[in-house]
């Protein structure tokens, strides 16, 4: 919706002012991103270890999406969703995914407040 697609284009501008391409969106890594949002509002927690144990690399591997590296960030906001890309460049840890040039696609998913960004290298 709206505001993926505002999200998308605000990372993607911070990203090429930092010297990297911009990141190919793509609905299998989205909708990876949505389910693991939905999960951690459905089952109350907050983590990147899914209910079922999982890590993000087994969850993208499991919906059959290849991948050389992969990075997720997670967020609880109800902010805009330039209030969100500006507390995730404020930790370092959620910035280096953001910036890290080799990352090609990624997906984003929001279930109520809770947002899922997930980068992968094709």
């Amino acid at each position: 919706g709206f505001i993926i697609e505002e999200f998308s284009t605000l990372m993607n501008q911070h990203r090429e002012s930092v010297g990297c391409n911009p990141l190919i969106e793509t609905k299998e890594l989205a909708k990876v991103a949505e389910n693991h949002s939905a999960d951690m509002r459905d089952h109350a927690y907050f983590n990147h270890i899914d209910s079922t144990g999982h890590t993000p690399f087994e969850r993208i591997s499991l919906a059959k999406i290849s991948w050389q590296s992969a990075g997720e960030n997670i967020a609880r906001h109800a902010g805009s969703p330039e209030e969100v890309l500006t507390a995730w460049l404020g930790s370092s840890g959620h910035r280096r995914n953001i910036e890290n040039c080799a990352f090609t696609h990624h997906g984003v998913g929001i279930v109520d407040n809770y947002w899922t960004h997930m980068f992968i290298r094709q």
